[in-house]
């Protein structure tokens, strides 16, 4: 399988711990990366500031010539709310606006709901334009913008909308999700926030168990099955990685006072693992699909419920697991 040679390769490395350094773009240089599969070419406009991008994207960097997604990263003098209708509110920092075959978004930063940045592209997302506004930055608090030192950044949730769709489209959805690797299968444990993703992710790490990510992962399908993907977006644990490994099984995260695997109904433990993935619910046919490939997993490889403690033996539960599935 041609992920499974990658993972195996230098310098893809699991349990990696994001890079601080940032990569900068210049105005008018591009970088291309490859996430879950999806290649994503990122160009910073002439004429425009730098584009911080992570350092934990590093991992992720790729050479694809014709990439799914094309984004251009630009200014402008002022941003101002589209009339276009509202089809999704993101939580509490931004919305979707859709009209014909074209698709906005307004990111905006929460205590003031200034809006500072917005993107727009084809429906199918493949083809954007990521623009920031120089009169609406400098009315935002500096707190929140003497971190970039006077370039342009990622703003949250940018990067996996415009990942989402085209992963969509190829098989794939993302989880919010430790995932482990173990006899050379990859676990998904999903989680809502505060249901103990980081703390699962230290204690797999302390058994001597490889990460491939303590917050994110995309399964995706193959002809082979399904596989699973580390991703750049990581949680308190700055775990990352671009390897890629058969998926094994995936559990629902449940803190409790011992460990213990609980198996249920599969279609309700499809639906709890449904409620902790990204769904573009704006894009109705993206939707249908990851409906499909959650129904899809859920036959082909194990769903059930992991219950944890603090305490020592993950590795032999989940070596027990893999050994009878």
């Amino acid at each position: 399988m041609p992920c499974l040679e990658a993972a195996r390769s230098p310098p893809i490395a699991l349990s990696t711990v994001a890079e601080k350094s940032d990569i900068v773009l210049a105005p008018g240089e591009s970088d291309a990366f490859s996430i879950g599969g999806v290649g994503v070419r990122l160009t910073c406009e002439p004429g425009g500031d730098p584009l911080t991008v992570p350092g934990a994207y590093r991992p992720f960097r790729s050479r694809q010539d014709s990439p799914d997604v094309s984004v251009r990263v630009g200014v402008t003098d002022e941003l101002v709310a589209s009339d276009a209708p509202v089809i999704y509110e993101g939580g509490h920092h931004w919305r979707a606006r859709g009209g014909g075959d074209e698709l906005s978004f307004e990111i905006y930063y929460p205590p003031t709901s200034e809006i500072y940045c917005c993107m727009n592209g084809d429906a199918a997302l493949s083809d954007v334009d990521l623009v920031f506004g120089r009169k609406n930055l400098a009315r935002l608090p500096d707190e929140f913008t003497n971190h970039c030192n006077g370039r342009l950044w990622f703003p949250h949730p940018f990067e996996q909308i415009v990942v989402i769709p085209a992963l969509a489209r190829q098989e794939g959805f993302l989880v919010h999700a430790c995932g482990a690797v173990v006899d050379g299968k990859a676990f998904v444990f999903a989680g809502h926030s505060g249901d103990g993703k980081t703390t699962l992710s230290r204690l797999l790490a302390e058994e001597g168990i490889e990460l491939l990510s303590d917050e994110r992962v995309a399964i995706v399908s193959t002809g082979d099955g399904f596989v699973v993907h580390g991703t750049p977006w990581a949680g308190e644990g700055e775990v990352v990685s671009s390897a890629c490994f058969p998926l094994g099984g995936v559990f629902v995260l449940r803190k409790a006072s011992s460990h213990r695997i609980v198996h249920g109904a599969t279609g309700t433990l499809a639906a709890e693992v449904l409620a902790r993935s990204l769904v573009p619910y704006y894009l109705a046919d993206d939707m249908t699909r990851i409906l499909s490939l959650m129904k899809r997993a859920a036959n082909d490889v194990p769903f059930a419920e992991l219950e944890f403690s603090r305490e020592p033996g993950l590795s032999r539960l989940l070596a027990a697991f893999d050994a009878v599935a």
